[in-house]
């Protein structure tokens, strides 16, 4: 299967305040299968894969993206 990103936006922790030392995050609006996925990342990640709108990922990428890792990406 294959992820679109549609957007990438500010984690949203809710009512509740990031955790002191907890990694800021990034939130990707994926699209696939006609669906709409969210999925938060760390923000350093994202920008050191260089994400951006319409670029499309793969499988074992977004797991990789998941795990905190580039996996698939280099």
């Amino acid at each position: 299967m294959q992820y679109q990103i549609e957007d990438i936006l500010e984690a949203d922790f809710g009512c509740e305040e990031r955790e002191e030392g907890a990694p800021l995050l990034c939130c990707l609006v994926l699209s696939a299968d006609g669906k709409r996925i969210y999925r938060n990342i760390p923000d350093e990640l994202a920008r050191k894969c260089a994400l951006a709108k319409g670029i499309v990922l793969t499988e074992e990428e977004l797991r990789g993206l998941e795990a905190g890792t580039a996996l698939g990406m280099d």
